[in-house]
């Protein structure tokens, strides 16, 4: 366990009292929170970028094969890609 949590990208340490294990947490700041939610919202704004990437990615090629589909079958399978992938304006 040491040494997984000293290899993590956290920011948590590892103690052994005896036989047992532990982990130490940072003690939180307002410096450390406002970091953290900083790379938070960075990472939001990245999943947000794949998720529209993604649903226009499966809409085109869904028009590219249009030609050979029904229109109706076409609409179908754009508002199921609509649904399942959402506009990621969470």
């Amino acid at each position: 366990m040491r040494s997984s949590l000293n290899m993590a990208p956290c920011p948590l340490r590892s103690r052994q009292h005896g036989s047992l294990p532990s982990a130490l947490s940072p003690r939180i700041t307002r410096e450390y929170r406002q970091e953290l939610a900083k790379v938070a919202k960075d990472d939001m704004e990245h999943a947000k970028t794949r998720i529209r990437g993604a649903r226009n990615k499966a809409v085109a090629a869904i028009k590219k094969h249009s030609d050979d589909l029904s229109i109706d079958l076409v609409r179908d399978v754009e508002n199921y890609v609509r649904s399942v992938l959402p506009s990621a304006d969470f």
